[in-house]
């Protein structure tokens, strides 16, 4: 066994492998959040901007009026139908908006964020 281990030991040592290793520190990483209300009308309104933080997105419709979310394009045949009382969760970071095909509605919103 030893001259097993000796062999090994002339090979690392001829060959100039190392057998330390170094590790890098790990960065914290905090997480924050983002609450807010949007009124959701009869034209396109901005829920959301894009973000390259978020890592999350929940979306509550806690009203009556079902409304509709998707893109900045978003339109009440191709949007997301989210109904009243009803919730979606998002993992996006591209920017979200929001109509209704009736009255106004009051859609709120929690984002999360990875911090540094």
């Amino acid at each position: 066994m030893k001259s097993i281990l000796f062999v090994l030991l002339v090979l690392v040592l001829a060959t100039g492998l190392s057998l330390w290793y170094t590790t890098r520190p790990v960065q914290a990483q905090v997480v924050t959040f983002d609450t807010g209300q949007i009124s959701c009308a009869g034209t396109v309104t901005a829920l959301v901007t894009a973000s390259q933080q978020r890592t999350g997105l929940l979306i509550t419709n806690p009203g009556t009026v079902a409304v509709y979310i998707g893109n900045t394009a978003v339109a009440t045949n191709t949007g997301a139908y989210l109904p009243g009382g009803g919730s979606v969760s998002l993992p996006t970071k591209s920017a979200v908006s929001c109509i209704s095909s009736g009255a106004a509605q009051t859609v709120t919103f929690i984002e999360t964020y990875n911090t540094f």
